[in-house]
């Protein structure tokens, strides 16, 4: 039940993370962030907002498909028993 949950939100979640990336450049040589135009892109508090949204990619990217694909290779000769997960 947590994995399948996790499955569902991955997508979302990520889409979430990588707006902290979108910086719109104003050519005035400020950017701002593109969901929140009030924070400016690459100062002191969008540093914050970047390492967290960092962190949680990384999380969401590569480290929970990887549980999910070593539960799958443990467990490829009962996956029709639905009890494994």
């Amino acid at each position: 039940v947590i994995l399948t949950s996790l499955f569902i939100f991955q997508i979302p979640i990520l889409k979430e993370n990588l707006l902290s990336f979108e910086c719109l450049d104003f050519g005035n040589g400020s950017s701002y962030l593109k969901e929140d135009y009030q924070l400016e892109c690459w100062t002191g508090s969008h540093s914050g907002v970047l390492a967290i949204a960092a962190v949680s990619t990384i999380i969401w990217m590569f480290i929970i498909p990887a549980i999910f694909f070593h539960k799958l290779k443990k467990n490829k000769k009962n996956l029709e028993d639905f009890k494994i997960m």
